[in-house]
């Protein structure tokens, strides 16, 4: 099959998504309600507009936790028997991981063929005043496409931005879902909290009930508003640990995700899939849906819903993966624990022989940890860095009350341009300052991955970037910036004022920092330095671990999506 003398391949399919990101329209407000508009005429085009009646969906919007929402939601409602759909965003190393058949991603050929059949007949259907959808709209109508095709019984569907003019409000649900609200995307959504309110409650529809969790007053008040106006109720709900197993016992136990934040996220997926069950033709069809309703009804969580939250998968979000170059065996000697790197890896075969490999997540059941731990949470909202910063603070406690040895902990930290890092860090430097858990180091580093380019798992990360790590006259202008907010405002408060000996810092792959003005600037990483890519920073890593004899090294990966999908490829962690 071909187009235009092209092999139609999946690295076709890539190249001609990646052009459909180029504008990036999804941040720009002026035609926001024009690409919305676009969607009916879309949706003729495929002769879809009858056909997407026939799903029966959940849809979500929200701030904080829409997505982990989302997956819950699906879990349990796939651990009760039903067949899923589910459509999220971003991704963060394989397009398809925003659109899941019953918890893992599309294949590739159910998802290239439903791909050229949309692509082609959007291509064929262009006019000078609509032509082919932006990015996240095609997406989007590519995955109700694929659900429909799959025939599944339900469909949890994320909002992308907003809610009122997303690309997703296109459909009519089920139940619908508000997560907790913040500010963030306020070029588009608005300045203040009841302008996000009225954006995300614009999901509201007549009829069609709706739940939220706890909201400040003021946009409780809008959401309350947009239920009103649409003709419909809005009920608040608990957090999950109001209910208890069968047994009496807490359902803490069964939650995948730690932190608080997690536990109303949970409480308002539990309540999402109920009402599924409740109100939708193929839950009143199923044998169990009864029994489990009458559990909730007295106060019990269903044991077909605590597996769905004890299996849920959402990497990313409040993850801990363990270098298995590290492994720290249980074996004495001279009265002490003692490293030993698995295999006899060579620093040189780390790379490749890492991505390789089977990382070792943290199971908190009594298995010797790694001595080089990643904390990686894709926080980069001023209200969810507090939140990440009070789970990462928490797992230190943990680990400290476990261990009793000497922890090193190093912020590995990068934000997207549109994102305030003045706001953003001392966000999270006041939460760990505050609970005495400082950092000793600090880096700062670009991702290897970007928004405008969609990159095949086949090819490596540095691979991507050219193979060549290290770039004197790459524009680190940004990454500057944000080790120039951190030292005026958290360094003071936020870096551990305990002695790390000097032969444990391993020197900079780039002792003097190269700004493109012609800049130079001595690095220290106690202050904060900045890595020209990925590779040479986990490198710096790695060799910090070597040198640091028995201390443990916890590294808090946070501030872009995009650099946790890359640390989680390199460290071999590949979507399922």
């Amino acid at each position: 099959m071909t187009e235009n003398g092209c092999t139609k391949n999946w690295e076709t399919v890539l190249g001609k998504l990646s052009a459909l990101i180029l504008f990036k329209s999804r941040a720009d407000a002026n035609n926001w309600r024009d690409a919305f508009e676009n969607m009916a005429i879309y949706l003729q085009r495929l002769e879809m507009e009858e056909d997407i009646k026939r799903l029966s969906i959940i849809h979500v919007a929200g701030t904080k936790g829409k997505g982990s929402t989302c997956a819950m939601a699906e879990s349990m409602l796939r651990h009760s028997g039903y067949q899923t759909g589910l459509y999220t965003s971003p991704h963060l190393i394989d397009v398809r991981e925003r659109v899941r058949i019953n918890g893992l991603m599309v294949e590739k050929e159910v998802f290239e063929e439903h791909f050229w059949w949309c692509y082609d007949r959007f291509k064929a259907t262009a006019t000078e005043e609509v032509g082919v959808p932006g990015y996240f709209r095609f997406m989007t109508l590519l995955a109700l496409k694929i659900f429909l095709s799959q025939g599944v019984d339900v469909v949890i569907l994320e909002v992308g931005i907003g809610g009122r003019l997303d690309a997703t409000n296109v459909v009519t649900p089920v139940v619908c879902g508000i997560t907790s609200l913040g500010m963030d995307h306020m070029e588009t959504l608005g300045d203040t909290l009841p302008k996000i309110a009225r954006e995300k409650g614009g999901i509201l529809k007549a009829g069609i009930p709706g739940f939220t969790v706890h909201q400040p007053d003021d946009a409780m008040e809008a959401l309350q508003d947009c239920a009103a106006s649409a003709g419909t109720s809005l009920e608040k709900v608990e957090a999950i640990d109001s209910l208890r197993m069968a047994d009496g016992s807490s359902v803490n136990s069964n939650m995948s995700l730690g932190g608080d934040h997690m536990l109303v996220n949970a409480g308002l997926a539990v309540k999402l899939a109920s009402q599924w069950e409740l109100l939708s033709v193929a839950g009143q069809a199923n044998q169990g849906s009864s029994h489990r309703l009458k559990a909730l009804r007295a106060g019990h969580l269903p044991s077909e819903y605590a597996l769905g939250l004890q299996h849920m998968d959402w990497p990313g979000r409040s993850q801990v993966v363990q270098d298995p170059m590290f492994i720290i065996k249980e074996e004495e000697v001279k009265g002490g624990w003692f490293i030993q790197e698995a295999g006899g890896h060579s620093e040189e075969s780390w790379q490749t022989e890492a991505r390789g490999g089977q990382p070792v997540e943290s199971s908190g059941r009594g298995s010797r940890p790694s001595q080089l731990s990643f904390f990686i949470d894709g926080a980069h909202t001023p209200e969810s860095m507090e939140v990440c910063a009070e789970w990462f603070a928490n797992k230190q406690r943990e680990s400290e009350a476990g261990m009793g040895e000497e922890v090193h902990r190093i912020l590995l930290f990068n934000c997207m341009k549109e994102r305030d890092p003045a706001v953003l860090l001392p966000a999270l430097s006041k939460v760990l300052a505050a609970k005495g858990l400082p950092f000793h180091h600090a880096l700062f580093v670009p991702p290897d991955s970007q928004y405008s380019f969609l990159s095949s798992l086949s090819k490596s990360t540095d691979q991507d970037s050219n193979a060549n790590p290290i770039k004197p006259l790459l524009d680190l202008s940004w990454q500057a910036h944000m080790q120039n907010v951190w030292q005026r405002q958290c360094l003071e408060s936020m870096m551990s004022r305990s002695s790390v000996k000097a032969e444990v810092v391993p020197p900079l792959p780039m002792p003097m920092l190269i700004l493109p003005e012609g800049e130079t600037r001595l690095q220290n990483p106690r202050e904060g330095a900045v890595f020209p890519s990925l590779t040479p920073a986990l490198e710096w890593l790695r060799q910090y671990t070597r040198n640091s004899s028995k201390a443990n090294v916890h590294v808090l990966v946070t501030g872009s999506l995009y650099l946790v999908g890359d640390v989680l490829k390199f460290l071999g962690k590949l979507p399922k």
